[in-house]
């Protein structure tokens, strides 16, 4: 079993709900907008290999990349948001 744990992506902390959200979602249309040909009509889910979305450039998100003491440390620090962001209020 693998753990997901929040991971910085671009300089901001993701949550691992955020990160498998997204991953989940963005490795499936990439797979299918690379290889338009291969995929048209509905399509289910069973027609994806587990490998497949796995070695997406997004599925790659899955495999182990983070621990919940550094996303620790960067809460404590502050340093969970992107330098260029416009602080809220």
């Amino acid at each position: 079993m693998n753990k997901i744990y929040p991971q910085v992506i671009g300089g901001r902390l993701w949550s691992a709900i955020q990160l498998t959200t997204a991953a989940g979602v963005c490795s499936v249309l990439d797979t299918v907008l690379a290889r338009p040909d291969a995929y048209q009509g509905l399509v289910l889910m069973e027609r994806f290999a587990l490998d497949e979305i796995l070695e997406n450039r997004f599925g790659r998100r899955f495999a182990h990349g983070g621990s919940r003491e550094t996303s620790g440390r960067l809460v404590a620090a502050g340093q969970t948001e992107r330098a260029d962001a416009t602080p809220p209020g």
